[in-house]
C-alpha cells in the first residue's frame, strides 16, 4: 500500500466509532417557504359555497373590526341582524348608524370599519357590488 492510502485508512479508522452517536436530527417543519404556505386556488366548486355573495361578521361588544384597509370603490349594502347597534365607517364618509334588522347601501372605498355600540354582541350581514357608472 502507498503511504498516502495507509494515512487515508488511519484517518478514516479514527474516525470510525465503534459506538454510534446518540444524536437525532429533527426534523424540519418547514423546508420553504412553497410548501410552508400551502395555498389552494378555490376553483368554480368553490365559489358556489357562498352564492348570494353575502358575508356574516360577528362583532363583539364595544369591539371594531376593520373590514378592509384599502378597498376599490364599490357598493356595499350592509343589514344589522342585531340585536346591538352597530357603526358603519368609509374613509372619509359620514359614519351610518344601524339599529337592528336596518339595512342601509352605501358607496365604499378606503378603509372600512364596523363598530358595535353596545355592551352586546352584533351580526352584520355584507354584499359588495361593483360600482355602476352614471352616464
Amino acid at each position: 500500500m502507498s503511504a498516502k492510502k495507509k494515512a487515508k485508512s488511519k484517518a478514516a479508522a479514527k474516525r470510525k466509532r465503534t459506538v454510534p452517536a446518540n444524536r437525532t436530527v429533527p426534523a424540519r417543519q418547514y423546508r420553504n417557504k412553497a410548501t410552508a404556505q400551502q395555498h389552494t386556488v378555490p376553483d368554480q366548486e368553490a365559489g358556489l359555497e357562498n352564492p348570494g355573495r353575502k358575508w356574516q361578521l360577528s362583532v363583539g361588544p364595544m369591539e371594531t373590526i376593520c373590514i378592509a384597509e384599502n378597498a376599490p370603490l364599490c357598493q356595499m349594502v350592509v343589514q344589522n341582524q342585531g340585536p346591538a347597534v352597530v357603526e358603519v365607517r368609509c374613509e372619509n364618509g359620514d359614519p351610518v348608524v344601524l339599529m337592528q334588522g336596518k339595512l342601509a347601501l352605501m358607496s365604499a372605498y378606503g378603509r372600512i370599519t364596523v363598530e358595535s355600540v353596545e355592551e352586546n354582541w352584533a351580526i352584520v350581514e355584507m354584499e359588495f357590488m361593483p360600482r355602476t357608472r352614471t352616464w
